[in-house]
């Protein structure tokens, strides 16, 4: 299967306005990094809740028990994820099918 950043019937992102599969449907493994991209957000700000001036690592969270150790470090495309944090908030990446950070094919949460 052609990533989904280069694959033509996906260049619209809009979803499935005249009944066509959305991105999603056509490439599962992009809803599959979604929703770990979701669960791992919420382990992240759980754990900053106690400790607001650290940023955790996917190990470090698993250590603490925030999040389960059957989770998956590693996004459909076998690349670890990436815990982002600044003073205020925190942002977890997978650096899509392409495997380099910044290009669009990138997911992020939120």
């Amino acid at each position: 299967m052609r990533p989904f950043a280069r694959c033509a019937e996906c260049r619209d992102t809009s979803g499935a306005r005249d009944g066509s599969p959305t991105r999603e449907e056509r490439h599962p493994e992009i809803a599959r990094t979604r929703k770990a991209l979701e669960t791992l957000h919420a382990a992240v700000d759980a754990w900053r809740a106690s400790q607001p001036n650290e940023c955790p690592s996917v190990a470090q969270l698993k250590d603490d028990k925030a999040l389960a150790l059957s989770f998956e470090d590693r996004d459909a495309w076998g690349m670890p994820y990436e815990v982002r944090c600044d003073e205020d908030t925190s942002f977890v990446v997978s650096r899509g099918p392409d495997k380099r950070d910044g290009t669009t094919d990138d997911l992020s949460f939120p």
